[in-house]
């Protein structure tokens, strides 16, 4: 959950037992027409940069905790300092399936990666943060042309064919991406913070459906 939006927390935790009951998914035949049905034993919410947990619900238990293990900016942007400045390492675990120009992305590529993952920032910070934060232009024309200049040095990326069944189109559609490790080279440093911002937010298409989630494979220093 991000921004003021973590205020909603205890109402969603409350309608879990409700969820437990209904179940998920579709109905099948082979369910006595039920959907999956699931037990919770208990929610922890986990920082991601310490991995610090703290158990936030226990089914029986109405408190529901509000999680103080919040991430802030100033604590992306230290852990964006101990980047590499030239090198870097990301690990897709889900598709990062990007468009560019009208056309489907198949090779890693930095500047469509960057300015994707900006422009999802940009939307959160209107959303769920600061709604006033906008780019002038020429700040944004400069970023791509240093994000040009990035290149790809080691590929190990692959493309995955995948398709989501779709509620609002009555179809299946494709939300297929590039899975596996990726590394750039360059003059990195005025994209590390976002990058960093880039693990919790994902980046390109269907990332609402987990889509774009990746790793920076650096070891991390304790946050003072």
């Amino acid at each position: 959950m991000i921004g003021n939006i973590t205020q909603l927390l205890p109402y969603i935790m409350l309608a879990l037992p409700q969820l437990e009951e209904e179940g998920l998914g579709r109905r099948l035949d082979t369910n006595a027409g039920r959907r999956g049905r699931f037990k919770i034993e208990r929610v922890e919410n986990l920082h991601p940069f310490t991995h610090q947990s703290q158990t936030i619900y226990e089914p029986g238990k109405g408190l529901v905790q509000v999680p103080p293990l919040r991430v802030e900016a100033r604590e992306c942007l230290y852990y964006a300092e101990q980047l590499d400045k030239e090198t870097i390492t990301l690990n897709f675990v889900t598709p990062l399936r990007l468009v560019d120009r009208e056309r489907l992305v198949h090779y890693p590529t930095f500047r469509p990666l960057i300015q994707r993952l900006l422009e999802r920032y940009l939307a959160f910070e209107r959303y769920y943060g600061n709604a006033e934060l906008s780019l002038d232009k020429t700040v944004m024309a400069d970023l791509w042309r240093q994000a040009e200049a990035i290149r790809c040095i080691d590929d190990q990326m692959q493309w995955q064919d995948l398709r989501s069944y779709s509620q609002r189109q009555k179809r299946a559609t494709q939300i297929g991406g590039l899975l596996g490790r990726v590394t750039f080279a360059g003059q990195l440093e005025p994209f590390l913070g976002l990058l960093r911002i880039g693990e919790l937010i994902h980046v390109g298409k269907n990332a609402v459906k987990g889509n774009g989630n990746y790793t920076i494979e650096q070891a991390r220093k304790p946050f003072p």
